[in-house]
């Protein structure tokens, strides 16, 4: 091997490094601002240095995969939602949340756990209890599970888009310090996670969000944050998807059998279908 081809191979390897870890920062933000805000997430998403670094993993995460055209609405985007947050007390972004989501009552009109999307079929109910198996599998196989202090299902938004913020932080890691099996591991995680679940389900989500939000909106109740980080989540897993060549068969409905059961909780307490997919 020539000096050249060291040289290029050297930097080929920084280049993976610095874009695993920029997708991973993208992933965390995306995590946090879906969870319910609460006074360990406000004040993180409040920090000028914090959303700073967030907008360089953004710019490098453009760069990096020739999105620069695809991206520059999105980085605009972003920089929106800052000026936002910096605007926003605890309360009032605690109350546009419940507004849009609901909480310990899963919203009807945009869920945020994937499970209530999906088809109307006689068999739906066992599909979603196999589904969260799924994704419980998913975190098992490294090695992680919920926290006591998180009491929320396997397929909440968040958790979901915080595997994804793991994963690529581990991709980062491995290019660094396992090799090509790690890293194989890691990635083929990453596409499937991405196929099976968000991918799936994200598109349906960001649009009932958006149609939600818009009520409130025009009532002067909100000024559109979730509906601006709901854009954001649509137009990142659309270039994540870009980004693997990977095609994804997306959710069209809500499931009408899960959406029937009037008692469904989320929020503190663990949710009784999580309880069964355990059994």
């Amino acid at each position: 091997m020539s000096v050249n081809e060291s040289k290029s191979n050297v930097v080929n390897q920084e280049a993976k490094i610095q874009n695993a870890l920029a997708r991973s920062a993208i992933y965390q933000f995306l995590s946090l601002c879906f969870f319910e805000p609460n006074g360990k997430i406000f004040p993180v998403l409040k920090s000028d240095e914090y959303l700073r670094n967030v907008q360089k993993s953004l710019d490098d995460y453009s760069k990096l995969n020739s999105f620069n055209a695809k991206a520059s609405a999105i980085k605009e985007n972003l920089q929106l939602l800052g000026d936002r947050l910096k605007e926003k007390s605890f309360e009032e972004l605690s109350s546009e949340y419940r507004k849009v989501f609901e909480s310990f009552i899963a919203s009807k009109e945009c869920p945020i756990y994937e499970t209530l999307y999906g088809s109307t079929d006689t068999f739906q109910q066992t599909q979603n209890l196999q589904e969260l198996a799924d994704i419980g599998g998913f975190y098992r196989a490294f090695s992680l599970d919920l926290s006591e202090d998180t009491k929320e299902r396997y397929d909440h938004l968040s958790i979901e888009l915080e595997f994804m913020h793991f994963l690529t932080y581990k991709e980062a890691y491995a290019l660094e310090n396992h090799g090509k099996e790690q890293l194989e591991i890691c990635i083929k995680a990453e596409k499937k996670f991405l196929k099976s679940h968000l991918g799936r389900w994200v598109p349906l989500f960001t649009k009932l969000v958006n149609k939600r939000a818009k009520v409130y909106s025009e009532r002067s109740e909100l000024d559109g944050f979730y509906s601006g980080i709901a854009d954001f989540l649509r137009d990142f897993i659309s270039l994540e998807i870009k980004l693997f060549k990977i095609k994804v068969e997306e959710a069209t409905e809500l499931n009408a059998e899960a959406m029937k059961e009037e008692d469904f909780q989320c929020g503190p307490g663990v949710c009784e279908a999580e309880l069964d997919a355990k059994r």
